[in-house]
């Protein structure tokens, strides 16, 4: 009798659930093109700025999406470019700049201009692969590599070491490293969260 009981909750619920509102059932998707076409193979980061435009960071290079083409941005001889095609990490200040992380060092981007400004890690001598970029609530951009937190200081234009957890002595195991998408601001703005 009470499994006849609850048969009959259930049935009920259910045929009032089906009588509710539903989403709309057709859902608007569109077909960007072929990436591997336009060079792009592997996007590690997805970032959507402040003037509705789309920037991806890949494995060669950095792009701007406009709704129609994709603009390339890649390393080159020239200072006015991006330090390593890697791109694993983006995201945009309060001025409008695309700050990227590379595999080798920071760069940001001026869209207005098209200036691009490379930036070298504190230690020459560490890795200076850079997987994880943001900017906080009160406008501070933090970075990290695999085993470093940075965080940028505008007076003196360059970045900071604030945390080393890279391993000195040759015979332990590296255990604490920071992952990628590791690292979050804090709502209150106060800290960073690592993982």
């Amino acid at each position: 009798m009470v499994r006849y009981f609850i048969i009959l909750i259930v049935l009920s619920v259910v045929s009032g659930a089906s009588q509710l509102p539903a989403q709309p059932a057709e859902l608007l998707f569109h077909h960007l093109g072929n990436l591997n076409e336009d060079g792009i193979n592997f996007v590690n980061d997805i970032l959507f700025d402040s003037h509705d435009r789309v920037w991806l960071g890949g494995q060669t290079g950095f792009y701007r999406y406009d709704g129609q083409h994709y603009f390339a941005y890649r390393k080159t001889k020239d200072s006015n470019s991006i330090p390593d095609n890697f791109v694993h990490a983006l995201c945009e200040d309060k001025q409008g700049n695309i700050w990227g992380g590379t595999e080798a060092g920071i760069f940001r981007f001026n869209p207005a201009t098209q200036e691009i400004k490379r930036y070298l890690l504190p230690d020459p001598n560490a890795d200076q692969g850079v997987i994880n970029i943001c900017i906080d609530t009160h406008g501070q951009l933090w970075a990290t590599t695999a085993f470093q937190l940075l965080f940028f200081n505008p007076q003196n234009d360059s970045f900071e070491l604030m945390v080393d957890l890279s391993v000195k002595n040759l015979l332990q195991k590296a255990t604490n490293d920071i992952r990628k998408r590791g690292m979050l601001p804090s709502p209150d703005g106060k800290m960073v969260w690592l993982a």
